[in-house]
C-alpha cells in the first residue's frame, strides 16, 4: 500500500464484498475502486483475502488483487 500512497493514490473504496468460510478459514472477496485525488488514474478491480485463525487471532495468509482494466490503461 505504501507504493500507492507514494504515487498519490488516496482514495480507496470497496464497492461490494462477499464473506464465506468456517471456524478456521474465512475468505473475503471484494470489488474496489482506487484513484488519486479528484478521481485521476482510477483503477477498478477485484481482490480476495484468505484469513486463517492462529492461536485465537485472525491473520491474512493469502492476498491477491487484479485490475479489471486492460493492460496499459
Amino acid at each position: 500500500m505504501e507504493e500507492y500512497i507514494s504515487q498519490g493514490f488516496t482514495q480507496y473504496k470497496v464497492t461490494s464484498s462477499i464473506v464465506y468460510g468456517n471456524t478456521g478459514v474465512v475468505g473475503v472477496q471484494t470489488e474496489y475502486k482506487l484513484s488519486q485525488q479528484g478521481g485521476k488514474n482510477m483503477d477498478i478491480g477485484k481482490s480476495i483475502q484468505l484469513w486463517k485463525q492462529e492461536d485465537g487471532v485472525w491473520k491474512i495468509f493469502r492476498d491477491c488483487f487484479n485490475s479489471n482494466l486492460p493492460a496499459g490503461s
